[in-house]
């Protein structure tokens, strides 16, 4: 995962603070919901956001509470093209590093599924935290277009 800077402008439409072990089911109803009422008629949501940005938040946030030091904090963000979920830990020492894929029944691909099904992805430090973030065009995913391949290079 590249480091880069988060893009921006940006709007904060909400903001958790998971906590560690706790349910992630609501946390993507909630984000669902979200998007939805944020939809305008110039940008519909499109399927593939309503699918891969829930999907991207529980993945880094669950990265976030394995890796990186409490407190844990995700921000739903909007620019006029794209919604950008950011999750900040306080490790900013560590940065992403995906696991070589191999096969394992429940762990190790998060990061991979996350490059696949965002616009864009990275990662930067501020002075005491690291924000990991995936971004996702409202009208159209670039990763579905392009379609998903498990094996292709991580940016």
């Amino acid at each position: 995962m590249l480091r880069r800077s988060l893009p921006s402008p940006a709007d904060e439409l909400h903001c958790w603070l998971p906590r560690p072990g706790s349910p992630l089911s609501g946390l993507r109803a909630e984000l669902r919901q979200l998007l939805t009422e944020s939809r305008d008629h110039t940008h519909p949501v499109d399927s593939a956001v309503m699918f891969g940005v829930p999907l991207a938040a529980t993945e880094l946030i669950s990265n976030a509470w394995q890796h990186g030091r409490p407190p844990v904090k995700l921000r739903l963000l909007r620019t006029n093209t794209s919604f950008i979920i950011d999750v900040v830990d306080h490790h900013p020492g560590a940065p992403p590093a995906p696991r070589p894929l191999r096969w394992s029944p429940s762990d190790g691909y998060g990061l991979h599924l996350i490059r696949h099904v965002a616009s864009m992805c990275g990662w930067t430090e501020a002075l005491l935290s690291k924000h990991i973030w995936a971004s996702f065009h409202i009208d159209a995913s670039r990763a579905w277009r392009r379609g998903f391949d498990i094996n292709a290079p991580l940016l």
